[in-house]
């Protein structure tokens, strides 16, 4: 019996990060070691939020598929092959809803052919309506890609963690400020009550991202806040905080450490550069690059297609008018066919006539 695809997507999974939701309300994030057919998983090094927003760390933890309620998986996973089928036949469907909306229009204007409306005129609003729908759907490639360029940062922000003053922030995008400041306070200061641990690192979602928190040695809290449009990846996130962490780690064990003004002074131009740079992910990571470069490829071949289409539209006129002419053709000879028996009666009656006369004169 084949495995369906949420089974072979479980296992592509192995070996990588994950997120579980229980049914009674358990979240589970770590490194999937393990997966079944029955979909029960085993995962390494976990971080477990429990129902009241409680963290907590695990080794292992082995969840029986029953009670799983749904699995997050990395976002490239979407990109698998198993899912080419899939979309090779919605695009094949996407088409054939097209050519069929083609011939019922092209049924339509054809009508009014018949009712001497014009061929020209009715094959302009016909295809005019199936260029509008390829349209629509380059439009929505082209949202596409807006959309996984949306995997953006927000906000950085450091604090002081004993006495959870902010040291320094740099809001990426553009807006006001107060509201992710407010929103970071209160992360550090739920983070700082559920006691977390140096080098600790700890997600936190809200109504404005996903937000990334580590404290280090140093006392000092690092949080990142990644856009709500589509999750920033994890891996990038830990990483700003290390470059950030490296920035200080260039000031040692001095006094500078201690004194917050000379820290938002040493880290401001920093802070802009990395955020910057962890900012344009296609320029950060190759998957990303990849990733834009099919997606410009769907624009290309939706303009292929179209082309192909708008050539369709020539052939089929050329094919109309010469049905056309050959119907005009047709009914000439059968035009020509009447005259000439018209013709050969009207002979045939002449030569009666002056039979007759004739006849008459000598007798």
């Amino acid at each position: 019996m084949s495995l369906g695809v949420p089974l072979k997507i479980m296992h592509e999974a192995v070996h990588h990060i994950v997120t579980v939701e229980l049914k009674t309300g358990e979240m589970f994030t770590g490194y999937m070691a393990e997966a079944e057919d029955t979909m029960n998983v085993r995962l390494d090094e976990v971080q477990m939020v429990t129902r009241d927003g409680r963290p907590m760390s695990l080794e292992q933890v082995y969840l029986r598929g029953s009670q799983i309620r749904f699995v997050v998986i990395p976002d490239v996973f979407k990109y698998a092959p198993m899912f080419k089928k899939i979309r090779a036949n919605a695009k094949s469907k996407n088409m054939q809803q097209i050519r069929e909306k083609a011939r019922q229009v092209r049924g339509m204007e054809f009508t009014s052919f018949v009712n001497n409306r014009g061929v020209g005129a009715s094959y302009q609003v016909g295809f005019g309506v199936v260029e509008e729908m390829i349209n629509k759907y380059q439009l929505q490639f082209q949202v596409q890609i807006i959309n996984f360029m949306s995997n953006s940062l927000k906000y950085l922000v450091i604090y002081r963690h004993e006495t959870e003053k902010l040291i320094a922030s740099y809001l990426i995008q553009s807006g006001s400020e107060e509201p992710l400041k407010s929103e970071s306070s209160k992360v550090c200061y739920e983070l700082k009550r559920n006691q977390l641990r140096i080098e600790e690192r700890q997600k936190v979602d809200s109504a404005n991202g996903s937000w990334f928190c580590k404290i280090d040695d140093k006392g000092l809290f690092y949080l990142i806040l990644g856009s709500m449009v589509s999750t920033y990846p994890e891996r990038h996130a830990y990483a700003l905080i290390q470059e950030i962490q490296n920035e200080f780690s260039k000031l040692g064990n001095s006094e500078t450490l201690k004194d917050d003004t000379s820290l938002k002074l040493h880290i401001k131009k920093p802070l802009r550069d990395l955020g910057s740079k962890y900012n344009d992910l296609l320029s950060l990571d190759k998957i990303y690059q990849a990733q834009s470069n099919v997606d410009q490829t769907k624009i290309v071949m939706e303009d292929n297609i179209k082309n192909m289409i708008n050539n369709g539209q020539q052939l089929d006129v050329l094919q109309i008018k010469s049905e056309d002419l050959n119907k005009n053709a047709k009914q000439f000879a059968k035009n020509s066919a009447e005259l000439a028996s018209i013709m050969y009666w009207r002979n045939m009656k002449l030569k009666i006539i002056i039979g007759l006369i004739i006849l008459a004169g000598l007798l």
